[in-house]
């Protein structure tokens, strides 16, 4: 139901607010060598590697949260419900990146957000059994970074990719965007599929079965909660040390733009 509301309210925002100029007509068509050369961009190669990353971090705690909330919290059902505030709040807590995003640039953003996600973590780990209304306050306060996809990690990682094709655009004379998002989209899902691959495949092999619940053995538990923290950490980490010193940015982005600008006026 909530699907069934949400996709035509956001086609409605997407028409009357986020409208683009007419592109203009495709004169080429895209060639294996225009994929390798992106591969050039630095800044691309950084953001890819981020991007699959916070992808295989985001998939191991999407497969592996109901498992936690109910093997290791004893929250039964009620995991459902805070499955569904973790996602909530990150789409209501979008803008505030977006703020983040302006002010500071949308790499430090990012960096930011991977940080904090780190830390607020944390307090899954401590979560009180059995307290319902307490997770659901503090798995809210996870999910700001985290959660939904139009939150930060993947949120941010989609606009910084338009900032790369418009630097693309400025040396190339070339707008090779849809390129780079078909490369972004590549990636996305390959973390996404090693995620569940490998998580589910450990899991196997300590000897979890989510139909036990809490009745699995200690060491499948500690096993679980190593899965459930230890991959997220270390791929928020990586993107942390990709993005602290990803070469464009916001400065550099201002400038971009402004020659593009200055090109088109050019143009006309």
């Amino acid at each position: 139901m909530f699907i069934v509301i949400a996709v035509p309210l956001c086609a409605l925002v997407s028409h009357f607010f986020a409208k683009e100029p007419i592109a203009s007509p495709v004169k080429s068509h895209s060639q294996p060598k225009d994929f390798l050369a992106l591969f050039s961009l630095v800044s691309l190669r950084r953001l890819m590697i981020s991007d699959i990353a916070l992808a295989f971090s985001g998939g191991v705690t999407g497969a592996m949260f109901l498992f936690y909330l109910s093997s290791i919290k004893d929250y039964g059902k009620s995991a459902f419900l805070l499955l569904l505030i973790y996602f909530v709040s990150g789409l209501v807590f979008t803008p505030l990146w977006v703020t983040i995003a302006k002010k500071f640039g949308k790499h430090r953003a990012l960096l930011l957000a991977c940080c904090y996600t780190i830390l607020s973590q944390l307090l899954i780990l401590y979560l009180p059994k059995g307290n319902v209304a307490l997770a659901g306050v503090l798995i809210g306060i996870v999910g700001i970074s985290y959660a939904a996809p139009l939150s930060a990690p993947l949120y941010l990682i989609r606009s910084m990719v338009s900032d790369i094709g418009d630097e693309d655009k400025l040396v190339t004379k070339k707008d090779r965007t849809g390129l780079l998002f078909a490369l972004l989209g590549f990636t996305t899902k390959t973390g996404y599929a090693l995620a569940v691959g490998v998580t589910f495949v450990l899991l196997q092999a300590i000897g979890y079965d989510a139909n036990l619940g809490m009745a699995n053995t200690q060491s499948s538990i500690n096993g679980l909660t190593m899965i459930y923290f230890g991959f997220p950490l270390i791929c928020q980490g990586i993107a942390i040390w990709l993005m602290n010193s990803y070469p464009l940015t916001r400065e550099r982005v201002e400038e971009v733009q402004h020659q593009l600008s200055l090109q088109e006026n050019d143009a006309q």
